[in-house]
């Protein structure tokens, strides 16, 4: 099993030292595909496989390819391979797993169609007024002209009265859903520790779906998500929730530091209260309200600061910042979608 990372960022990195630490099981080889020498140069030292040109070779020879570039990188990456499928040079069964945020399965399927230009085509009326004629290997179907191989594996229905306008016949190929999983992880998977939610098509085996599985448990843990439109409100709680969760730590040690403590003893504390937290939270048969109510006695000081963070709005804080993550997601889909170059 080969596979190609396309993105050599903090994830694509992750992806690679995540399959070369804990899948040698099911892969032969990992190679990275990146353009940005410094980060060439990272990989080189961590013993990645490691190439600045997306040859026919490295990309013919790939069973799987991560596509790991930022969101607003993707258009020209879907242009590339789009040519590399349409030269045949992509292996036919090959799976395609996005980890970009927002960018829905449906748009690297269209972006990835093969269309088979066949011209201006007219009438038949407007055939007979230019003198042009039809080869006698040329059917005319409802809006095209196609040949008869095309026609059988289209099966078109012919109309002796058919309007041709100008149009696009897609290959056969293209009638299928492409094998393509759509994945959100986070950079805990930097460390092993990640959490990965995803989505993949029905073209997506259940053989493929547990190398999908195995993949991504080589980053931490994961979970299938059955309806793709949950995957932008998975973005905005596991895949930017660390982000949330370094700026709670950021600021329980800044308050400290303001009371006094200094910032190592106070980087120590908040960080271990939170790692000892969340450990009672997964290990505990109680449910998070309960825990936070044996913390905050009656008149304590717990629960002074929790009426505080009451009166703030904090929960309200926590939901609308949420609600903008899940939006900017749905605009960097459209934008996608709607780039002129698709």
């Amino acid at each position: 099993m080969n596979i190609l990372i396309i993105g050599g960022g903090n994830m694509g990195s992750a992806f690679a030292q995540g399959l070369m630490n804990h899948s040698s099981d099911i892969l032969n080889r990992v190679t990275v595909h990146d353009i940005n020498a410094e980060k060439i140069e990272i990989l080189k030292k961590l013993e990645i496989d490691v190439t600045s040109t997306l040859s026919e070779k490295i990309v013919s020879s790939a069973d799987i390819i991560i596509l790991a570039v930022k969101p607003h990188n993707f258009p020209e990456l879907l242009l590339k391979l789009k040519k590399f499928l349409q030269k045949n040079i992509l292996k036919k069964n090959v799976l395609i797993i996005s980890i970009a945020a927002g960018i829905s399965i449906t748009t690297i399927e269209k972006a990835l169609m093969e269309p088979i230009s066949v011209g201006a085509v007219k009438s038949q009326d407007d055939m007979m007024a230019s003198n042009a004629s039809l080869s006698s290997n040329t059917v005319m179907t409802d809006g095209a002209v196609i040949s008869p191989n095309d026609m059988a594996h289209s099966n078109a229905t012919l109309s002796p009265c058919a309007v041709m306008s100008p149009k696009i016949i897609m290959s056969p190929r293209e009638s299928t859903r492409k094998k393509i999983v759509r994945v959100m992880p986070n950079t805990p998977a930097l460390i092993g520790e990640g959490m990965s939610a995803w989505f993949a098509t029905d073209a997506v085996t259940q053989d493929e779906r547990q190398l999908v599985r195995q993949i991504l448990r080589a980053l931490g843990e994961e979970i299938e998500i059955r309806d793709e439109s949950l995957m932008d409100a998975v973005t905005a709680l596991s895949g930017c929730g660390p982000a949330y969760t370094f700026l709670f730590l950021e600021s329980l040690i800044e308050g400290a530091a303001e009371l006094g403590l200094d910032k190592n003893t106070a980087a120590f504390l908040a960080l271990k209260t939170v790692e000892g937290s969340i450990k009672l939270a997964r290990s505990s048969s109680d449910d998070l309200e309960t825990l936070r109510r044996r913390v905050a006695s009656p008149g304590g000081t717990t629960e002074a600061a929790l009426q505080h963070f009451e009166k703030c709005g904090f929960r309200d804080i926590i939901k609308s910042a949420m609600k903008k993550a899940y939006e900017r997601g749905k605009i960097i889909g459209k934008k996608t979608k709607n780039s002129a170059s698709f």
